[in-house]
């Protein structure tokens, strides 16, 4: 008869099987793959596995960006709602949300949160479409308000911050009023320029778009 362990008491073994007691990134990223991929766990059963074995730190954008660059590499081929569905449950360790559910309140992600993920991402060497791609698995970033707290976050240039935004939010089916408040967001909350909106919102309405082609 096999054994059937929770997931926190067989992850309570787990510290002991790294160098030290410590576990990486690239540690977690291997368990998780495998939890998944060879044991059939849920995304949120794998978070719970990387809570105990990292504590603390699974929350970070950091331990995220370690993981969401890992699990999609050649090796393991994760697509971006598996991920996002494990950055979402790692928030909380006991959490059962997704980020489509909206449940989970606790655990929830907030833009800025998501800017320095994309910033990490970015420096990883992720494409932006990649970027945008599991960024885009957030509900709140589909929120006219909130992607102005996402946009104003990055530091990424003019082409690349027209094409996330784009890729976000249709603003061709937006109303005057949503428009009204994204701009309104970026001059007061992130200090932009009426030029530097202007600029943004000419370059997001471009069809042309160098980073697919």
């Amino acid at each position: 008869q096999h054994l059937r362990w929770s997931v926190r008491e067989a992850a309570a073994i787990l510290p002991h099987l790294a160098p030290g007691g410590i576990w990486d990134g690239a540690m977690a990223a291997q368990m998780t793959a495998d939890l998944v991929g060879k044991f059939s766990m849920t995304e949120h059963e794998a978070a719970q596995a990387v809570h105990e074995v990292m504590g603390w730190e699974a929350a970070s954008v950091h331990t995220s960006c370690e993981l969401a660059w890992r699990l999609s590499s050649k090796r393991f081929r994760w697509q971006p709602d598996a991920i996002a569905a494990l950055l979402w449950n790692l928030r909380d360790g006991e959490g059962t949300g997704t980020p489509a559910s909206g449940q989970d309140h606790s655990a929830e992600w907030d833009a800025l949160d998501l800017s320095q993920l994309g910033d990490a991402l970015l420096e990883r060497g992720w494409d932006v479409e990649d970027i945008a791609e599991l960024v885009g698995e957030f509900p709140l970033a589909w929120d006219v308000d909130m992607s102005a707290d996402l946009i104003g976050g990055l530091n990424w240039g003019l082409e690349r911050t027209a094409f996330l935004l784009r890729s976000l939010i249709s603003l061709e089916s937006r109303s005057p009023p949503e428009l009204a408040t994204f701009i309104h967001s970026l001059r007061i909350r992130h200090q932009w320029e009426t030029g530097e909106v202007s600029a943004l919102l000419r370059e997001a309405l471009v069809d042309a778009n160098p980073y697919t082609s």
